[in-house]
C-alpha cells in the first residue's frame, strides 16, 4: 500500500471519529468566530453587533461589538460558511421552524433569554455544520502532519502510523477537534511550519521557507499565545536558512498574516497594537475579560505552584491528562542531550542528521517551556485554568512538538516502544472520556475520575450526536447504550482499517516472516 493511501486512510478515520464526537455547535467560545464569519460574509464588516447576544466573549468599542479573540479562526470558517450560506435556502421551511423552536427552547433554559435580531435557525444550523466539519478536519490534518514527521524518522511505516493515531486520540487534541476553538488551528499552523523547516541544513526550498513563514505567523492570528511558537520558529528558519534569500522569504511569508492581523485590529480597535482584550465585553464592564483587565493582560511572573499544577495537577495536569507526552518529553530531552563525538567514525550525513535532531528538540522544548511559563504567569486562577475547559487548554499548541519526541523513544528499543504504547493506550482512554463528555461545568479536582468515569459506567460510550438522536427518537436508556456500543465498535474497526496492511507488514517483519 502506498504512503498516499495510508495518509488517506489515516485522515479519513481520524476525521470521522472527531466528527462523530463533535460537541453541541452552540457555545460562547465558538459563536464569537461564527458570528464574525457571518458578519464578514453577509454584512461586509468586522463588527458582530447583530449576533453579539450569541456569545459573552465580545469586545465593546464605541457602541459596537467585536469578537473577543484573534480573528484567525473566523477567516478559516469563512469559506465553509460561504458554502453553507449558498445552500441554506434549500433547507425545507418545516425543518427550519422545528430547529428554530428547539434552539429557542434550549437557549431559554440555558441562559433565560433568546437572542433576537437575526435568523436563529440559520445560525444554529450553521454552527452545528461548521462544528462537525472544520475542527475535525483541522485535527485530522494535524495527525497527518505528525504521521509524515514520524515517517521521516522511523524505518517502519506502521510505527509512524501507530504514533500518529496515539497522538490523535491520546491527547487533548481529541476533545478540541470536536469544538470550534482556536488552539488546534494554531497547532496545525505552527507544526506545519516546523515540518516545512524539517530538512537537512540548506535543503528546504525557497518556497518552503516562504510558506513556513506564512504558517508560523498564522499561528498567532489563530491564538495570541502562540506568538512564542512563531518567534521560535523564526529562530529555526534563521538557523536552517543558508542564504539571506531564504531568510528574507521566511520573513516575507510571515509578514502577510501579521499584516492582516494589524489591519483587522486597526479597523476594529483604532490601532494595530490594540487587541480585543484591551476592551470590556459590554457597556456594563469587563465581563469575561475581567481576568485580563489588570496589569499587563492579567499576567504576573511564573509561579512554581501553578507550574506544578499545569504539569501534574489533577485539574489541568498536562502529563496527567496525556501520559503519552511523558514519553515524548523524555524523547526530546534525550535527543537534545545526545551528541556526536568529534572523533566519531559516523559519516557526515549522520552527524548532520544528529545536529538537525538536536535543533528540532531544542525548538520543541522551547515552545513547550514558553507556553508553560506564560500559562503559569496568569494571575487569576480562573484565567490559568482556562475556565471550565478540559485539560490544559492554553498548552495545546505545544502538543505536536512534544509528541515529536515519540519518534526518538521508538528508536530506543522494544521495551521503550512497548512502554510508549502502554502510556498511549492510557492516554487514549482518558481523552476518549474527555471527547465523550466534554468540559466540566466547574473546575473538578479530576473530572476524568470524579465525573467522566462515573458517567461512562452509567451510560456506556456516547456522544452528542447519539444523545441528541436518542432524545429525538425517544430511545430507552438501554437502546441508547446499545447504539453507543455499536458505533464505538464501528469506530474501532475503522482505526484497525487505518492501520491495515502497514501494521500487518510491521508485525510480520518483527516475527521474521516476509
Amino acid at each position: 500500500m502506498s504512503s498516499r493511501s495510508v495518509s488517506v486512510r489515516l485522515f479519513a478515520v481520524v476525521f470521522l471519529v472527531y466528527a462523530y464526537y463533535a460537541q453541541d455547535g452552540w457555545s460562547t467560545n465558538s459563536n464569537r468566530y461564527i458570528a464574525l464569519a457571518h458578519s464578514m460574509l453577509t454584512e461586509h464588516r468586522l463588527e458582530i453587533t447583530t449576533w453579539h447576544e450569541t456569545t459573552i466573549d465580545t469586545s465593546y468599542v464605541d457602541g459596537r461589538y467585536y469578537a473577543g479573540a484573534a480573528p484567525g479562526p473566523a477567516l478559516v470558517l469563512l469559506p465553509f460558511y460561504a458554502v453553507f450560506h449558498a445552500i441554506y435556502p434549500a433547507v425545507p421551511h418545516e425543518v427550519r421552524v422545528r430547529i428554530g423552536a428547539a434552539a429557542a427552547t434550549r437557549l431559554a433554559a440555558r441562559s433565560g433569554r433568546i437572542p433576537a435580531g437575526f435568523d436563529l435557525p440559520e445560525f444554529a444550523i450553521s454552527a452545528q455544520c461548521l462544528t462537525i466539519l472544520v475542527p475535525p478536519a483541522a485535527g485530522a490534518a494535524l495527525a497527518l502532519l505528525l504521521f509524515h514527521y514520524f515517517r521521516r524518522r522511523l524505518d517502519r511505516e506502521s510505527d509512524a502510523l501507530i504514533l500518529a493515531l496515539l497522538a490523535a486520540f491520546g491527547t487533548t487534541v481529541f476533545h478540541y477537534s470536536t469544538v470550534i476553538f482556536s488552539h488546534v488551528l494554531a497547532s496545525l499552523a505552527a507544526f506545519g511550519a516546523f515540518l516545512l523547516l524539517d530538512r537537512e541544513l540548506g535543503e528546504s526550498s525557497a518556497a518552503e521557507f516562504f510558506w513556513a513563514g506564512v504558517l508560523a505567523a498564522a499561528a498567532t492570528t489563530m491564538d495570541y499565545l502562540a506568538f512564542c511558537a512563531t518567534l521560535l520558529l523564526a529562530i529555526l528558519a534563521f538557523l536552517r536558512g543558508r542564504t539571506p534569500r531564504t531568510r528574507i522569504l521566511f520573513a516575507a511569508g510571515a509578514t502577510l498574516p501579521i499584516f492582516l492581523l494589524a489591519v483587522y485590529q486597526w479597523s476594529a480597535f483604532g490601532s494595530p497594537l490594540l487587541t480585543p482584550y484591551h476592551f470590556p465585553t459590554g457597556p456594563a464592564g469587563a465581563g469575561s475579560h475581567d481576568p485580563v483587565a489588570t496589569g499587563f493582560f492579567g499576567m504576573d511572573h511564573p509561579r512554581p505552584g501553578v507550574l506544578a499544577e499545569l504539569a501534574l495537577g489533577a485539574r489541568r495536569g498536562y502529563f496527567l491528562h496525556m501520559p503519552l507526552l511523558l514519553a515524548g518529553f523524555f524523547g526530546l530531552v534525550f535527543g537534545l542531550a545526545r551528541r556526536t563525538s568529534p572523533e566519531s567514525p559516523s559519516p557526515a550525513p549522520e552527524i548532520a542528521s544528529n545536529r538537525r535532531e538536536r535543533t528540532n528538540c531544542a525548538i520543541a522544548l522551547g515552545i513547550l517551556a514558553a507556553l508553560f511559563l506564560f500559562n503559569s504567569s496568569m494571575k487569576s486562577e480562573y484565567f490559568w485554568l482556562a475556565g471550565t475547559s478540559f485539560g490544559p487548554r492554553y498548552l495545546i499548541p505545544s502538543i505536536p512538538f512534544t509528541a515529536a519526541g515519540l519518534a526518538i523513544v521508538f528508536r530506543m528499543g522494544v521495551r521503550a516502544k512497548r512502554l510508549t504504547i502502554f502510556l498511549g493506550l492510557i492516554s487514549v482512554f482518558f481523552n476518549w472520556l474527555g471527547a465523550m463528555f466534554g468540559a466540566s461545568d466547574k473546575p473538578d479536582s479530576f473530572p476524568l475520575v470524579d465525573r467522566f468515569w462515573r458517567e461512562f459506567l452509567a451510560n456506556g460510550p456516547s456522544s452528542t450526536i447519539i444523545r441528541n438522536f436518542a432524545s429525538l427518537a425517544r430511545l430507552s436508556p438501554a437502546a441508547a447504550g446499545a447504539l453507543g456500543w455499536g458505533t464505538f465498535a464501528l469506530l474501532l474497526l475503522g482505526a484497525l482499517w487505518a492501520l491495515g496492511p502497514a501494521w500487518l507488514r510491521g508485525k510480520l517483519t518483527e516475527t521474521g516472516i516476509r
